[in-house]
């Protein structure tokens, strides 16, 4: 197993448009859904940075972050400043997360990583900790595979990305069979019955492997990243999508690490949070596609009063 220290690269550029709506209401100010005190005294960034905590210190974790959220840097504090990679703006995961790797690449050119993104919701902490681990471990014994962390899915989202687990390289660790991203809802359904998996996008690879990866598939986008070295250019990239540019590239690479226990799921719309807290027995703040209009037919956010205040308050929607 490699001896080389692990970090974390967490992932928290994005605009948290689809939930602009709840967060305005929740925070009382326009406030991207990753700083968003969503679970009581905590945001999905500060959850995702105790996650990060449990396998690299501040010192190895970096943070990509938009120059407009500093306004919330407060969250960032156990982060040292120069672990952040500032961006003018979001160009979609395939430019943030390319522009992390090279900042990485400056730092520790031969380290193991950890992507997480920066806006999932995890109900056992150790126990998702302890796949991330596994994954860990592959990859530190396996270097030339990129493992990835799929969940059991709770239900079929046409938002989500599937992977097809196919030969079995240990318990719980498939090579790739298929990959689909964001499939049709009936798709989907289709996809689960063969037993697919959600994508997470939660990555553990060797730089020095996703960086040739990238090379390989992306030579364009990798250049222009590097050459994007102020504000201006980087604004100036075509965005693109790592999951559907780059992942779906690199199957024959890819191992997936199944998560069937821990409730795993990505907050990036008002109808993941209300699945998320039934499926937790909890009644949301909020009423999914009857006329308040956090669901997929309404357009305006309406919380009740005293739910409001509740969100707001320490616990709200922290473990039971």
């Amino acid at each position: 197993m490699s001896s080389r220290p692990l970090w974390v690269v967490v992932l928290a550029g994005g605009d948290g448009a689809r939930l602009a709506h709840l967060t305005r209401a929740v925070a009382g100010e326009e406030t991207p859904k990753q700083f968003c005190h969503l679970l009581g005294e905590r945001s999905l960034l500060q959850a995702t940075l105790e996650r990060a905590a449990l396998m690299a210190p501040p010192a190895r974790t970096l943070v990509t972050v938009q120059r407009r959220h500093l306004h919330w840097a407060e969250q960032l504090r156990p982060i040292p400043p120069n672990n952040f990679v500032l961006q003018s703006c979001n160009r979609e995961t395939g430019p943030g997360i390319t522009a992390c790797l090279l900042r990485l690449a400056e730092r520790d050119p031969k380290a193991l990583a950890v992507l997480m993104p920066s806006d999932h919701y995890v109900d056992d902490v150790h126990a998702f900790h302890q796949r991330v681990m596994v994954a860990v471990g592959h990859v530190a014994a396996h270097p030339a595979d990129v493992a990835l962390l799929g969940v059991r899915p709770a239900w079929s989202s046409p938002e989500l990305g599937y992977v097809l687990p196919g030969e079995m390289l240990a318990p719980g660790v498939h090579r790739v069979a298929r990959f689909v991203e964001k499939p049709a809802r009936a798709w989907a359904e289709r996809l689960i019955a063969q037993d697919a998996l959600w994508n997470t996008l939660i990555l553990v690879f060797s730089l020095p492997r996703m960086l040739a990866s990238i090379e390989a598939i992306a030579p364009a986008e990798l250049e222009a990243c590097r050459r994007a070295r102020d504000d201006r250019a980087f604004a100036a990239l075509p965005p693109w999508n790592f999951s559907r540019n780059l992942l779906a590239g690199l199957q024959s690479e890819l191992v997936v690490v199944r998560v069937d226990g821990p409730h795993w799921s990505d907050w990036g719309t008002p109808e993941s949070i209300d699945r998320s807290l039934r499926l937790l027995g909890r009644r949301p703040p909020w009423d999914v596609g009857q006329g308040s209009g956090l669901g997929p037919r309404g357009a305006h956010a309406t919380l009740r009063g005293r739910d409001a205040g509740a969100l707001r308050g320490p616990g709200a929607l922290s473990k039971r």
